[in-house]
């Protein structure tokens, strides 16, 4: 009688610890959403993930970054997302990335590749064009120092 009572038991036990793993297990984690970023805003967290020389980093801010361009699609993939908006040289830079991440080398990755390739999209999107930042041909209106 004693063994039919542990097995319940057991059987109890696991049934909750399986219910509980799949509760969790059920909210992935999301990119922010673009209204609560802005261009501005991801476009420096771009630029400092690239100069921070973090692989993974810079990945992520890519995807934020070019979400939050004109004539982005909500639920397409990144090299997909990176062909259409900043065309091939992008997509290369991307796949350099991928290669680095996902790949041997990391080591090897260059960020300024990326780095070029966006600033070429964000120019060509018009992205950024109200606020005086480093891409800017005029110098700021009230220089600090």
């Amino acid at each position: 009688r004693w063994i039919a009572g542990a097995c319940a038991a057991g059987w109890l036990l696991t049934g909750v610890l399986w219910w509980r793993s799949r509760r969790l297990a059920r909210s992935p984690p999301e990119l922010p959403a673009v209204a609560d970023v802005g261009e501005p805003r991801a476009w420096k967290a771009l630029r400092s993930a690239l100069a921070g020389g973090d692989p993974a980093a810079s990945r992520r801010q890519l995807a934020v970054w070019l979400r939050t361009l004109p004539g982005a699609q909500k639920n397409s993939a990144l090299l997909a997302q990176a062909r259409a908006l900043g065309g091939e040289e992008l997509a290369a830079a991307l796949a350099a990335l991928d290669a680095a991440l996902y790949g041997r080398g990391a080591d090897l990755w260059d960020p300024a590749a990326l780095d070029a390739a966006a600033r070429m999209t964000r120019r060509r999107h018009g992205a950024g064009s109200g606020t005086a930042d480093e891409d800017s041909a005029l110098p700021p209106l009230y220089p600090t120092g």
